[in-house]
């Protein structure tokens, strides 16, 4: 990813279309009522779905910066040492694990 000051276009570009799609398909999705009302309105079965995964990525400890890792994954795949590309930032990699996740097509996958 380069500089993890800055994102690269790929990268951002990934993280924008991921966003974008993520947005219409809550908007599209169709609406279920939630057990317990949340303070916006009721939350579809997608956004549900979408709360899962995302819950489920371990993004605490996994996707660190600084670590060469598996974009599926976000574990370690590299040395603590290694010291070549890929160990700045993962978002587009963390974007595309998510996406694959839901069944997302992300033309700019890791």
């Amino acid at each position: 990813m380069g500089d993890s000051s800055h994102a690269t276009p790929l990268a951002l570009q990934a993280v924008l279309v991921y966003v974008a799609v993520l947005a219409l398909w809550q908007v599209c999705a169709p609406q279920v009522s939630a057990a317990q009302p949340s303070c916006c309105g009721s939350i579809s079965s997608a956004g549900r779905r979408l709360e899962a995964v995302l819950d489920g990525m371990n993004v605490e400890s996994l996707w660190l910066a600084h670590e060469h890792v598996n974009w599926e994954t976000g574990e370690p795949d590299k040395n603590a040492d290694y010291a070549g590309p890929g160990r700045s930032m993962h978002c587009s990699a963390f974007a595309a694990a998510v996406g694959k996740k839901l069944g997302v097509y992300n033309v700019a996958s890791a």
